[in-house]
Parts: structure tokens; sequence; C-alpha cells
């Protein structure tokens, strides 16, 4: 199963930061839902302040899509919205959350990018569960 091969790493990039602090950066594959083929990757790289979510999307028709951060463990049972994200405009999106890296990185929320451009969550069009740490 691809979010099998969802990972947590240390990363070298201060960004900003106090000597010896450093980002954590979580990469989520996208799996196509429904008959949608569209997949892809969010990464997510941040420490205890600010989460930068950078979502890229595969086979993304030239239409502006909504993404979120829901709660939830699988995308089969995505819950409420936790963040609303920037939306996807040529396959791309970056959004920088004032959220601990951790707060979303617990195993309990899911990347979802939706079919289109929407204020309802229930076209989902490719999601991505986000990981605990190993061990978390």
């Amino acid at each position: 199963m691809a979010l099998a091969a969802a990972g947590l790493v240390a990363a070298g990039c201060g960004g900003g930061r106090e000597s010896g602090q450093s980002d954590q950066r979580v990469v989520v594959p996208l799996v196509a839902l429904g008959d949608s083929g569209l997949t892809g990757t969010a990464t997510l790289v941040g420490g205890e302040d600010q989460t930068t979510v950078s979502i890229v999307v595969d086979g993304a028709p030239e239409v502006d899509k909504t993404a979120r951060i829901n709660s939830g463990s699988s995308c089969t049972f995505a819950g409420g919205v936790a963040a609303e994200l920037n939306d996807v405009v040529g396959g791309k999106s970056e959004t920088t959350l004032d959220v601990a890296l951790a707060s979303l990185a617990d195993g309990a929320h899911v990347v979802e990018v939706q079919a289109e451009k929407t204020d309802t969550p229930d076209d989902p069009a490719t999601c991505g569960a986000i990981p605990a740490p190993p061990g978390g």
C-alpha cells in the first residue's frame, strides 16, 4: 500500500530557527480516490511553532482545487476540517500554518485535495494519511 511509504525524517534546514533547533519533514503520498486518477505528494516541514505544507498533484487538470487537512486516521473515514490550505493551482499549493508539526503528524490527520474548488469537503480526489512518528 502506498501509504506505508510515508516517512518522518529530520531535516537540517534551520530556516530562521535558533541554533540547535531543526525542522522535521514528513512526506505523505497522495493516492487517487475513486476514478480521479490524481496522485501526488504532500510534504510537511516544521517545528514547534509553524508547519509549511507543500502539495504537488500529478495529473491535475487546469481546475483550481480545494486542499485541506482533515481529522481522521484514514482517507476512508476522514473527519472534520482541521486546517484550510491554499488552493491547488496548476497542480501545486503551499501553505504555512501557525501550528506545530507534531500536532499534525500524530496519526490522526489526513491531507485531502478536492476534485474542484469547493467549500464542502465531500468530493475528495486524492488523499494521504499523515503518519505518526515511529514509536509515537
